[in-house]
């Protein structure tokens, strides 16, 4: 009970200093996890619709999957990564939340770099081996990378960590656009607030693991599951764009990650006449959502499920091939 009476809240100042409360209209504020991008790891291959070797494997490293985890081994000289097909759409006003169960099968040396969290080349955020230290770092496009070892980390648990001890730990990395949360284990370890300059280029970020050793050390990442979750409803609300005017260019209706709900064709088009969509800001054949014929009189209505179809580059079309354009109108988020 807070403010005389007139706030309910539970305190949770022992994790990430957070309450739940209320609303103005006496509901119970809640967030469900949904999950973005990433997956357990089942059967004996690494699922390429799901994961990537991003960057490619070099030298003696490899990537092996079975009993429920997959291993990122170093063999030696090596260089194995794995990252998400996609990234991790963020929405304004909730936060995202990178999650892994992870063992180390060699305490942190000289020689080998471990990486693990929401980032990949250019932004985002991960724990890290750097040789013998641990830190926790944020990354963002242009700048040196920031990382803060443990030593210096500012969660009331920094030193509960122990990373020699070769046991499986849950790690996980909260983030918005101006705060990001360093976890292990559900302790809260390390906080970066970004007060002045943003911590991160881009919020939309993938699922990245990654091993790499310059000398002679072997060294295994075991990781039994891998995601970047939403803490909020999986859909925001859509909104609609018409489209009746042929072009050979891409139109653009949206930069950056979404969700595609449906085509509504209210007047067919020509003989010939073609609907493209694509996930990309720029015509590229790989990222082709659909293509429509616009002068089947029988399609009426194109929808994408319950949930849409997730985009993720950005979302365009091209519409042409007719004399006369279909009049055709487009709902997405």
């Amino acid at each position: 009970m807070r403010g005389s009476g007139k706030s309910v809240g539970i305190d949770d100042s022992g994790y990430l200093g957070k309450s739940v409360e209320i609303s103005p209209m006496n509901c119970l504020r809640t967030a469900k996890t949904t999950r973005l991008v990433g997956k357990a790891f089942s059967g004996a291959v690494l699922d390429p619709n799901f994961w990537q070797y991003l960057p490619a494997l070099g030298g003696a490293g490899t990537v092996v999957q079975g009993l429920g985890q997959v291993t990122l081994r170093t063999n030696g000289v090596g260089t194995t990564n794995i990252q998400t097909m996609r990234s991790g759409r963020y929405v304004a006003g909730c936060a995202n939340q990178f999650r892994t169960q992870l063992r180390h099968t060699l305490a942190p040396t000289a020689g080998n770099i471990r990486r693990w969290g929401p980032h990949n080349a250019d932004n985002g955020a991960f724990f890290e081996f750097n040789g013998a230290t641990v830190n926790v770092v944020t990354r963002r496009v242009g700048f040196a990378d920031i990382p803060v070892a443990q030593t210096a980390w500012n969660g009331p648990y920094r030193l509960s960590y122990n990373p020699a001890d070769l046991l499986i730990h849950a790690y996980a990395i909260y983030y918005t656009n101006v705060t990001v949360y360093f976890t292990i284990d559900e302790k809260l370890v390390h906080t970066v607030p970004a007060t002045t300059l943003t911590w991160t280029g881009d919020t939309n970020l993938p699922c990245r693991f990654s091993n790499d050793s310059a000398g002679a050390v072997d060294a295994s990442m075991e990781v039994r599951a891998g995601s970047v979750n939403r803490l909020g409803e999986p859909l925001t609300r859509p909104q609609y764009r018409h489209a009746a005017a042929n072009s050979a260019l891409i139109v653009v209706l949206k930069y950056g990650p979404g969700t595609l709900h449906g085509i509504t064709l209210n007047t067919v088009g020509a003989a010939n006449n073609i609907m493209t969509f694509y996930d990309n800001t720029v015509i590229a054949a790989p990222s082709v959502i659909a293509v429509v014929n616009t002068n089947n009189a029988n399609l009426s209505q194109m929808n994408f499920g319950v949930s849409g179809l997730d985009f993720y580059t950005g979302l365009g079309y091209v519409l042409n091939g007719g004399l006369t354009a279909a009049d055709v109108t487009i709902l997405f988020e």
